[in-house]
């Protein structure tokens, strides 16, 4: 799907404008879900809910609740949605963000699991996960975690910019030196898509 390119190009309004031209050729599929997360990048939330609602009643509508509740603010009602989600499917991330959201110091064996989430995000080949990942730890006090989260989000091409500059979860890093750093890096990953498809169209 084109729109899935430019969303991890960062070029958000042209991802969200391709949503919608699919959609309105095809309104019920639910291939179009993802698309829910181009416009959670936007902090189009309503939109976004819209789009989850291709997947209705199942987990996937879930999670989707839980990262818009999460950048609303809404952190209850984030963590009584997480409850019901599996605590074996790292995309979930309920392994570190439900000891977080409560308020609580981790037990020992959630403390393990939140270890093994990051490991294993951090080792796969989804960047828009470890991007959520980067958000998770941000949101959460976990800087030092959030930073090569991100990092490895944009050099596996999931280019972050402008979407790191609005996303509510790294409001904590946003100010930062390291932030900086990384946000150059999302810019430049940006420019290198943007170069490559000024040279196919003038093939």
């Amino acid at each position: 799907m084109h729109s899935y390119v430019l969303w991890y190009a960062g070029l958000l309004d042209e991802a969200a404008n391709e949503c919608e031209k699919t959609r309105s050729l095809d309104a019920g599929t639910k291939d179009l879900a993802s698309c829910a997360y181009v416009f959670m990048a936007l902090n189009k939330y309503d939109r976004a809910r819209d789009y989850l609602l291709l997947q209705s009643g199942t987990e996937y509508q879930t999670n989707g609740e839980v990262d818009i509740l999460l950048r609303e603010g809404k952190y209850d009602a984030a963590l009584e949605n997480l409850k019901s989600l599996s605590g074996t499917v790292y995309l979930y991330g309920r392994q570190l963000l439900e000891p977080c959201l409560a308020h609580r110091t981790p037990t020992a064996g959630e403390a393990v699991a939140a270890q093994q989430l990051g490991s294993g995000l951090m080792a796969g080949h989804d960047a828009f996960s470890t991007y959520y990942l980067a958000g998770w730890y941000s949101l959460c006090g976990q800087p030092d975690l959030a930073y090569p989260a991100l990092r490895r989000a944009i050099s596996q091409n999931y280019c972050a910019y402008p979407q790191m500059e609005i996303d509510p979860l790294l409001a904590k890093v946003r100010g930062t030196t390291a932030f900086a750093e990384i946000r150059s890096l999302g810019i430049a990953c940006q420019q290198r898509f943007l170069e490559h498809r000024k040279q196919s169209n003038s093939e």
